[in-house]
């Protein structure tokens, strides 16, 4: 029983640090939609801006904007100045043909880090 506890606890821990660098993986791969399942188990366990954009930036290229808008948010909400979430708002912008609001926003990401484009 103790070793069957062991391998769990070993399990979450892979699934916690894995689950992002997984995640890019399936991206790379154009396989977008599997990278989702392992960002959002991720997120349960680390909820940092930076699994919250993975997840995200996943969301959006799958047209989920209405969740990929929250969890952007979230991350300005405590982050301000995160230039990938201002990038990631002017998609979703551009995609609302919101072009005024999304070119706001892309500016937003470039003057917060030039070298972003």
């Amino acid at each position: 029983m103790a070793a069957s506890r062991y391998v769990e606890s070993e399990l979450r821990y892979l699934e916690k640090w894995l689950g992002p660098f997984a995640a890019r993986a399936l991206k790379k791969l154009e396989r977008n939609p599997e990278a989702i399942q392992p960002l959002r188990k991720a997120l349960q366990t680390d909820p940092s801006n930076k699994v919250k954009y993975e997840l995200a930036d996943s969301l959006i290229n799958e047209s989920s904007y209405a969740e990929a808008l929250a969890l952007i948010k979230s991350i300005l909400a405590a982050e301000p100045d995160y230039a990938k979430a201002h990038y990631a708002w002017g998609r979703i912008h551009l995609h609302e043909k919101d072009y005024s609001s999304a070119v706001q926003e892309l500016e937003a990401a470039v003057r917060l880090d030039p070298q972003f484009l």
